[in-house]
């Protein structure tokens, strides 16, 4: 799960700072809402990344809690050593898939695990 190249991207994003909000990771990343949940779920569950739901929705109160990811110090750690052991190579691609946007900027607020 953690070779995948989205795990990696949303890992780069992470690491970046701050919380992200998970849907704008998915929008950022340009891939479907339900793979980036998955994956942000996945890290959460290995214990490389905190999670953060805001009850309700500040502009409308209709729409689902909005849900926030930061890493946790064992992620940032794991990230690090990811990165030191990884050299890009001259085929390798640092940039998010196809169709990304630059990221949506870092919330305040600690995430909670």
């Amino acid at each position: 799960m953690l070779s995948t190249p989205l795990t990696r991207h949303i890992l780069r994003e992470l690491v970046k700072g701050g919380e992200q909000y998970a849907y704008g990771l998915h929008l950022s990343l340009g891939v479907t809402p339900g793979k980036a949940h998955n994956t942000l779920r996945d890290l959460h569950a290995q214990g490389l990344a905190a999670r953060r739901t805001e009850e309700e929705n500040a502009t409308d109160s209709s729409k689902p809690p909005r849900t926030f990811y930061a890493l946790t110090p064992e992620g940032l750690t794991f990230v690090r050593a990811l990165l030191q052991t990884t050299t890009p190579t001259p085929d390798s691609d640092p940039s998010p898939p196809a169709g990304g946007r630059s990221s949506s900027p870092p919330r305040k607020g600690p995430c909670s695990t």
